[in-house]
């Protein structure tokens, strides 16, 4: 969905001042994000977080504001032979990893009061998310770090061990009760 959404903004970003534009996609997501654009805009800061790629729809709504543009959506039957519709996937599909990446500054976006940025890269999911993965990231290194751990961490840094894989099998509860991963029973 981000891949469309992106694509959205930057037909938008190249629009005419109060055009009226028609976006033919084949992402019902997409869709259904600009039909709830303005209640979304309506949302708390906390609300916002929870929703993946708010940045960019602040991004889109602003654009959409400041044009004054008129959009209009229109679904397109995904790998139904649409010839245009098959042209604009094959067109994503080989440009995917040759063209320059799109860096938007959301410091500057009115009504976004939460970013989370880090050598110029802004953090495009929750400020909550980030900040746990990086504090959950840091707490695994710790403990990778005791003498105990060593041997792990030998496993770790030749790329032995899948951790997400592993963490995923040590977190599936087998049965309805149980209630966490970190049960005694489990343990």
């Amino acid at each position: 969905m981000k891949a469309e959404m992106l694509a959205c903004l930057s037909a938008l970003i190249v629009s005419a001042p109060k055009a009226q534009v028609t976006i033919f996609t084949d992402s019902a997501a997409t869709i259904a994000g600009f039909v709830n654009l303005d209640i979304f805009m309506q949302l708390s800061v906390r609300k916002h977080e929870k929703t993946p790629n708010f940045q960019i729809w602040m991004t889109i709504d602003y654009i959409i504001r400041a044009l004054d543009l008129k959009v209009k959506m229109v679904k397109v039957k995904a790998h139904s032979g649409d010839r245009l519709n098959e042209k604009a996937d094959q067109i994503a599909k080989a440009t995917t990893f040759v063209t320059p990446r799109l860096n938007l500054n959301y410091m500057s976006l009115p009504g976004l009061q939460v970013v989370l940025a880090c050598d110029n890269l802004t953090m495009e999911s929750s400020s909550k998310h980030s900040i746990k993965q990086l504090y959950d990231a840091k707490y695994f290194y710790d403990i990778l770090q005791l003498q105990r751990h060593s041997d792990i961490e030998i496993l770790t840094v030749l790329h032995h061990i899948n951790w997400p894989a592993t963490t995923f099998i040590l977190n599936h509860n087998i049965s309805a009760k149980d209630s966490a991963a970190t049960s005694f029973s489990q343990h």
